[in-house]
């Protein structure tokens, strides 16, 4: 991905979102407490995020290819159903 040796703390900052974990290639996940800003992303790493959709509009675009096979959407309608 392009995002590949990129800071955690920058893409955040850029696209408006909060890192909630980190799934190294092959690693243990970092929670949001433990996770070091300054830790650049890898080839294989996934980020788990919270933002506003329109923040993420911009990420989105630019990585629909690689992001949206793997993404969980938890919208209104889906959350109201599973209570």
């Amino acid at each position: 991905s392009e995002l590949a040796g990129r800071a955690v703390a920058e893409l955040a900052k850029e696209h408006g979102f909060v890192p909630l974990a980190l799934v190294p290639a092959g690693g243990a996940p970092v929670l949001l407490q433990a996770l070091p800003g300054a830790r650049a992303l890898a080839p294989g790493d996934t980020l788990v995020v919270c933002g506003p959709p329109a923040s993420l509009q911009t990420l989105l675009g630019r990585l629909r290819g690689d992001l949206l096979p793997g993404v969980r959407w938890a919208g209104s309608l889906r959350r109201w159903f599973r209570t």
